[in-house]
């Protein structure tokens, strides 16, 4: 479709509009979320704020280059995530798989990575005692 090239090399058909299939609430197309700023790099990709129906969002994204195993590894998070909903567990928006690269998107945490509060601020942080 974006290449404007034949369906088949026998007809000159071409896709001008296509019907992109949601199967669920969880299945998000690429054109309705907005890269922002890079946030980081993770083992699959980079990690962008975003937008999403004008809501700010956190992007994984998984590089199109690493094999199956690794895609199906990546959006096992995604599969684990939609079972939760609790307050204290980042919610899973969606992932839009309709093209690459494959985005997993999530809610945007102000505070941004734990584990990097976690060990800058190892020394400041303190356990309540009772």
């Amino acid at each position: 479709m974006s290449t404007q090239t034949q369906v088949t090399k026998a007809s000159n058909a071409m896709i001008r509009n296509p019907i992109s299939k949601v199967k669920d609430e969880h299945d998000l197309r690429h054109e309705d979320i907005l890269l922002d700023t890079k946030l980081g790099q993770g083992h699959f990709g980079d990690i962008h704020k975003a937008t999403f129906k004008n809501k700010p969002v956190a992007v994984k994204t998984c590089k199109a280059t690493v094999d199956a195993a690794m895609r199906r590894k990546f959006l096992s998070e995604c599969y684990i995530l939609k079972n939760y909903n609790h307050p204290n567990i980042v919610k899973l928006i969606g992932m839009a798989t309709d093209r690459h690269p494959i985005y997993i998107v999530m809610e945007l945490v102000q505070g941004g990575d734990l584990l990097k509060l976690l060990r800058d601020d190892s020394k400041t942080l303190s356990v309540p005692e009772d």
